[in-house]
């Protein structure tokens, strides 16, 4: 593709402007998600906006997650952005959070409409010059919603804006990641390398003693893990949190657990501690391996479902030069829920690699 100054600045690929892919047949209830650019291109080294809604254009009141949507910042991988059809980084925070109540859902009356400009190249490595492909997307799965809140919509799909196309001027640097994949891979399974030392940031001598104690239970984990899988079992705790068994995915996992063990045992971890989220954690998925611990962490339980060891696979898992999975599904309905209906999401979900690795209650 030509990317000089000639290009079209901005292209609606939709000119209605908004469709719906959420919507069941038998359903009365709808969503609707929108993006329109801000300006007519973006200059080098500028942001990158958007202006971002969503409306409720059903009769009865409709309700998504909070961090599924941009109101608050880009708090997940909430966008498909590409390049010449390459597919832009997302660099902002994963999280693990605890599984999702009435209350980590915003409710949409029939009419209402949210919205909201957005800024994108801060979540999103978007520096080459070019035209790029923006939409919006959502994951409404029922499992995820508490039966009070589900009234008549129909939660089982995603929900996608129309996609815009922004032109981003030359002279912006050009995003070489390859140094992250060839830089900082984890020891490969065959090298064994003395652990580094931990190092942290804003964390209480307690706080330090936890983490340690956090990381060689999350190595515990790693190692049993990848031994089962090595092994090439496939019984119950397999198929629980990652489905019906194919040579592929199940490859896909047990890679997975290697760089996830190679790494418990042979990289230093930089642990911040002054996260204030209801959350357990949050990693950028380019930065390894920096975990922030949030407050649901310090009164997890070390070993066990949803522990503090089980926290560091979930967020070491996330890391791209390790795993980078992403998060579909958070707490153990919900990834069980996953793995049945969408097992190839599953084999890339966090959580799920947190409850395969804690195997709380233990199964074979």
């Amino acid at each position: 593709m030509n990317r000089g100054v000639g290009l079209r600045r901005v292209v609606l690929t939709s000119a209605l402007g908004l469709f719906l892919v959420a919507q069941g047949a038998s359903a009365t209830g709808r969503l609707e998600a929108g993006l329109e650019a801000v300006g007519a291109s973006v200059k080098a080294g500028g942001d990158v906006l958007v202006r971002w809604s969503l409306t409720n254009s059903g009769s009865s009141t409709a309700y998504i997650l909070r961090y599924q949507t941009p109101l608050f910042g880009i708090e997940a991988d909430l966008f498909n952005i590409s390049l010449d059809g390459e597919r832009a980084l997302y660099v902002g925070k994963l999280y693990k959070r605890p599984a999702p109540t009435a209350k980590d859902f915003l409710a949409l009356a029939p009419g209402q409409t949210l919205t909201k400009v957005i800024e994108l190249s801060s979540a999103y490595a978007m520096n080459r010059a070019g035209e790029y492909a923006v939409q919006y997307r959502a994951d409404l799965a029922e499992s995820l919603r508490p039966a009070k809140l589900a009234g008549d919509f129909d939660y089982s799909e995603e929900v996608l804006s129309n996609s815009i196309r922004l032109f981003r001027e030359q002279g912006a640097g050009i995003v070489d990641d390859s140094h992250l994949l060839e830089e900082n891979l984890p020891a490969g399974p065959s090298l064994v390398f003395r652990a580094q030392p931990a190092s942290f940031v804003a964390c209480s001598s307690s706080q330090q003693s936890a983490l340690t104690s956090a990381l060689s239970q999350a190595e515990t984990y790693a190692n049993n893990a990848s031994s089962y899988l090595n092994a090439g079992t496939v019984g119950p705790r397999y198929t629980t949190w990652f489905g019906s068994y194919t040579s592929s995915r199940y490859t896909s996992v047990r890679n997975h657990f290697t760089n996830i063990k190679s790494t418990t045992a042979s990289q230093s971890y930089t642990f911040h501690c002054d996260c204030t989220s209801s959350a357990y954690a949050y990693v950028y998925p380019t930065q390894p391996y920096n975990v922030w611990l949030c407050n649901a962490f310090w009164s997890a339980p070390l070993s066990g479902t949803d522990s503090k060891g089980g926290t560091l696979i979930h967020e070491t898992s996330h890391f791209n030069v390790v795993a980078g999975t992403n998060d579909y599904a958070y707490g153990q309905t919900a990834c069980r829920s996953l793995a049945t209906s969408n097992p190839k999401k599953a084999t890339n979900n966090a959580d799920s690699h947190e409850y395969f690795a804690e195997n709380n209650p233990a199964q074979n």
